[in-house]
């Protein structure tokens, strides 16, 4: 053991003292991958998830709490193990973090402080050794080479080995690591279709039998309407009968907190979210919507370009995950043909920042709604030719799922269809998908579209002989 490492308590007291920093809420830049002790790093879960859930003051006993809470409390030493960060020097990091750390290692950071600390003549104050090494690192930025603002793009070496192949998280619409928007009108859809694709790729699955890349982490940043969510997220998990727990093992929802905005041309919010995303190890951020994440003049270019250059792009190659976007369109369309220049609102520059571009959609018929997914633009994959209808439909087990369907009819030019004919169509769209409908199934249809019993039955007689395997004749 060195010098310096015994001074400190072993080779982790360095660890400790910037834990009991963070503790003391001096340091919140820190990540648990900034810990090569598991047990200083399950402390920093521990105390990381008492301030998230709104603990102001963090005691010894609040902390040993959360410890025996998380099944942790086989090892009767933790009392004596806390009570030893509590009493190390508590070492404020977020400079040092800021400056030498853009990576997010500490651990190089204290390794250099416990070789200066260990030098002949060395100082003995570790505060001192780490505001020395921050002095040379605001040197050496202010007068910056070129490596740091530039790296050489091997080109000769893509084309010998080959360019990688675009990944995709959602097969046709979602290319993992990009920045792609998703565009549609108010309560046109959006953060349904999210919520779905951000189930499957938590779980894997398929979406209208395209694949999903499953396994993935995923922080959706809700700042539209959170109550919708929990209740959205239940719904849908019992239409694909996937158990929510499982789900939210892989998926993290966050919220601003009240009184404070998120702007994604703030490099504070945007610095905070990636730390959010990497200590959560997220591979997929969603934002929910980029409406509510910027005070930005969507008509501007200058602002619209600062939140892509501050936020979006950052988010992409500093956070390494794929963003999903959800932002308005300027202005509805007739059956998902629409020009691709009208598929984002506001300033070129705001879907210029942005890699692929999906657009939503949707159109009132007879029998209910009906979604068209389609790919607006893309500078990372071939376009999709045509779009993907989709209806939102009920499960038996009272959950919902999008399911496929047929393009719709333009019906503009003649008369709304009357109420029986309403639910012919319902019933006769619903044996599409169950052959063997019975009655008591093609009355439940018809209610579901907002018809009457008495309409439905009589719809009903006259199919009657067209239905297999019904359970009866009417009542």
């Amino acid at each position: 053991m060195s010098t310096a490492e015994a001074r400190w308590g072993g080779r982790f007291g360095l660890e400790q003292a910037a834990l009991n920093s963070f503790i003391e809420g001096r340091s919140d830049g820190l990540l648990p991958s900034h810990f090569t002790d598991p047990r200083n790093r399950f402390v920093f879960e521990v105390v990381r998830d008492l301030k998230t859930g709104g603990t102001k003051e963090i005691e010894t006993p609040i902390i040993l709490e959360g410890i025996r809470q998380r099944g942790r409390w086989e090892d009767e030493s933790w009392p004596i193990y806390v009570d030893r960060i509590r009493d190390t020097y508590p070492l404020d990091v977020r400079k040092e973090l800021e400056l030498h750390n853009r990576a997010g290692e500490l651990r190089k950071a204290l390794s250099k402080a416990v070789a200066l600390l260990d030098a002949p003549g060395g100082s003995t104050d570790l505060g001192a050794t780490l505001e020395q090494i921050n002095a040379e690192l605001r040197a050496s930025l202010s007068s910056p080479q070129s490596t740091e603002w530039f790296q050489t793009y091997d080109v000769g070496h893509l084309i010998r080995e080959g360019v990688p192949p675009i990944e995709w998280d959602i097969e046709d619409f979602l290319p993992a690591q990009t920045v792609t928007y998703l565009t549609g009108i108010w309560k046109g859809g959006k953060t349904w279709l999210s919520l779905v694709w951000t189930i499957l790729l938590s779980t894997g699955g398929s979406f209208c039998d395209l694949k999903s890349r499953g396994g993935q982490r995923v922080l959706f940043v809700e700042a539209e309407y959170p109550r919708q969510i929990p209740i959205r997220i239940r719904d849908l998990c019992l239409g694909f009968q996937i158990d929510p727990e499982k789900v939210l093992q892989s998926v993290r929802f966050v919220i601003p907190t009240p009184g404070k905005s998120i702007r994604l041309e703030n490099p504070a919010c945007v610095e905070a979210l990636i730390r959010e995303a990497k200590g959560f190890r997220a591979n997929r951020i969603i934002l929910d919507s980029l409406r509510r994440l910027t005070g930005a003049d969507e008509n501007s270019s200058k602002e619209m370009a600062a939140v892509a250059d501050i936020g979006l792009l950052p988010l992409r190659d500093v956070a390494e995950c794929g963003v999903l976007v959800l932002d308005h369109p300027s202005k509805p369309s007739q059956l998902g043909k629409r020009a691709k220049k009208l598929e984002g609102r506001g300033t070129g520059d705001k879907i210029a920042a942005c890699d692929h571009q999906i657009h939503l959609d949707n159109f009132e018929t007879p029998t209910g709604k009906v979604y068209a997914v389609s790919t607006g633009a893309s500078r990372v994959a071939p376009e999709r030719d045509e779009p993907l209808y989709l209806r939102l439909r009920s499960t038996p087990n009272g959950g919902v799922r999008f399911e496929e369907t047929e393009e719709p009819q333009d019906n503009s030019g003649g008369r709304p269809p009357t109420a029986r004919e309403k639910a012919l169509m319902v019933i006769k769209e619903t044996m599409k998908r169950e052959p063997r409908l019975t009655y008591s199934r093609g009355i439940a249809a018809c209610l579901e579209a907002g018809l009457s019993e008495s309409t439905g039955k009589r719809a009903w007689a006259e199919l009657r002989e067209k239905v297999q395997g019904s359970e009866g004749s009417e009542p």
